[in-house]
């Protein structure tokens, strides 16, 4: 992809595209005035009822279909075109980054008019994606994408057949499913979480659209979508940490981070002080990963001190579990 500039263009071209803006805006007006005007009354109760009718169980994504019946309307020149000389632009996006709003090396969405700044991009990224590479983090979403293949999911998996279900394309604009998903990561197109998780959400709508909100199915896929948000949430708080604790090697859970965590002594209510490693706090609370069985818990951060040679607190003799957990801190 290549580097495109707006500087170029003289005045003259600024004046003739507000004026052929404001000659789109009335003609805008007129066509919505007319499609109003001439809109079938019964089409959106027949539309309704031909959503209600129940699909077949392996069915799971849907958009509803497009509206026809509009006149086409004048759309006004892109003034980035102009000058560009990318075969991959066709009109369909916008010219600036939808996040920075700014010129640059851009990724054209291809589900929207929106454009994103590529992930060399520091400028937006979070603190979890500074630390990673595009090929890093699609490697870690090989392991997000496995643990959303839960069981009764099937249905998710790969495309939704047509030859069972042809009304699908009438109502599903973008479909999408589990293993396109792991297909993109391994292409390497996702450059962020939150990437990965706004085509992961098409699965979820899809379905809602075309079996109903209180579909089987759907159930299934807002589970999946739960595990997916967790899953990426983990990435952002340690990337180094969901690694070691994907590939859980000997020692995983000792394994210092780039970024590292402070030892503490957190204590939750009805337990006593327990040596555990925080990841973050965020208000008045420490995240916190105890040392042997490896839970997690948001403690308050008058509860947590930082780790000292000597315990704080007396211990039975009997606290094997305590024991092992020092052991493992002590690594």
């Amino acid at each position: 992809m290549e580097l495109r500039s707006r500087r170029s263009q003289g005045w003259k071209m600024s004046e003739s595209l507000a004026e052929e803006e404001i000659k789109t805006e009335q003609e805008v007006e007129e066509g919505m005035d007319i499609s109003t005007r001439s809109k079938d009354p019964g089409s959106t109760e027949r539309t309704d009822q031909k959503r209600k009718f129940p699909s077949p169980p392996h069915s799971s994504n849907g958009h509803s279909p497009q509206d026809s019946s509009t006149s086409p309307i004048k759309k006004k020149t892109k003034p980035g075109l102009l000058n560009s000389s990318n075969k991959e632009q066709d009109g369909r996006n916008d010219f600036y980054c939808w996040v920075c709003h700014r010129e640059g090396q851009v990724l054209c969405c291809e589900l929207c008019p929106r454009k994103i700044t590529v992930a060399e991009c520091i400028k937006t990224q979070s603190k979890a994606m500074t630390m990673l590479t595009i090929e890093q983090l699609s490697y870690l979403l090989k392991f997000a994408i496995q643990k959303m293949k839960q069981p009764g999911t099937d249905a998710f998996q790969k495309h939704v057949p047509l030859e069972q279900h042809p009304d699908y394309a009438e109502y599903i604009f973008h479909p999408m499913d589990l293993c396109t998903l792991e297909k993109n990561a391994k292409k390497k197109m996702y450059g962020c979480t939150e990437a990965f998780l706004a085509d992961a959400k098409w699965i979820l709508h899809n379905c809602i659209i075309y079996n109903g909100g209180n579909h089987k199915l759907t159930q299934i896929t807002k589970v999946v979508i739960k595990i997916c948000e967790h899953e990426m949430n983990e990435i952002e708080v340690c990337p180094e940490c969901y690694l070691a604790a994907c590939q859980k090697r000997d020692n995983w859970f000792c394994e210092p981070c780039s970024n590292q965590h402070p030892l503490v002594w957190a204590k939750l209510k009805g337990f006593p002080f327990w040596p555990a490693k925080a990841l973050r706090d965020k208000d008045g609370q420490v995240e916190d990963h105890f040392f042997g069985q490896h839970d997690r818990a948001w403690v308050p951060i008058n509860n947590c001190y930082l780790m000292s040679k000597e315990i704080p607190f007396s211990v039975k003799k009997t606290k094997s579990i305590f024991n092992s957990a020092m052991q493992e801190m002590e690594v």
